[in-house]
């Protein structure tokens, strides 16, 4: 009986090495790759025709309009605040960052005028 129980434990261990086996097998088989001779062509045809683009784009330099108006909105409110009698705490921090914020425009303005070639 214990013979029987023995050799049925090796055959399920057997089995079960052949099983792992076959499992390596399909594993490691390298897949073939199979591309058909039109593919290319295909592909290609289910690409877009190309449109044709305008030559010139007008431009609109909303962006230099809105720049230059902030600047002379930013000169007309330091000159308010320069005029304005209570000079607190509160009246210079909002004129520094007045003149901070005319600075930063007035330099974002010329480097932008400089990149685009409008500098006269």
């Amino acid at each position: 009986m214990q013979d029987e129980s023995m050799k049925s434990a090796e055959s399920e261990l057997d089995e079960e090495r052949r099983l792992d086996a076959r499992v390596v097998r399909v594993l490691e088989r390298v897949a073939e790759v199979k591309i058909s001779a039109d593919f290319a062509a295909r592909v290609a045809g289910l690409v877009p025709a190309r449109r044709v683009m305008r030559e010139s784009v007008r431009t609109t330099r909303i962006g230099y309009w809105v720049m230059a108006v902030s600047l002379v909105v930013l000169v007309a409110a330091m000159v308010l605040v320069a005029a304005s009698r209570s000079h607190g705490t509160v009246g210079v921090l909002v004129e520094w960052t007045l003149c901070g914020e005319f600075v930063g425009l007035a330099m974002w303005l010329s480097i932008w005028r400089w990149r685009s070639g409008d500098a006269s």
